[in-house]
């Protein structure tokens, strides 16, 4: 590419070289080591969860639930007719009805 800073090659100009650098101390690599981990980290992902496992689940707690209101609705209409036990009245002495 022709550009300002290019020769007429098209080459870019080679980059200076670095000056050498002191020798890190274990202590100090290990450090850099430890942040750099840290920082390229993923965030944890939930893999145990199962999706099936979870409806199948919801499903048979589902059909419970409506069986058992289904059950109870059923024993309400049944207990209707009802017979009254006989009391004895402390008042009057006799058996009455209540």
């Amino acid at each position: 590419m022709m550009g300002p800073g290019n020769p007429p090659g098209g080459e870019p100009p080679p980059a200076a070289p670095r000056p050498p650098q002191k020798a890190a101390s274990m202590a100090v690599y290990k450090r850099e080591l430890r942040r750099e981990i840290k920082r390229r980290a993923l965030e944890p992902e939930i893999n145990f969860l199962n999706i099936t496992a979870m409806l199948d689940m919801m499903t048979i707690i589902l059909v419970f639930l409506l069986k058992s209101m289904s059950a109870q609705t059923a024993a309400i209409t049944q207990r209707i007719i009802t017979i009254l036990p006989c009391t004895r009245s402390h008042a009057r002495g006799s058996y009455r009805f209540l």
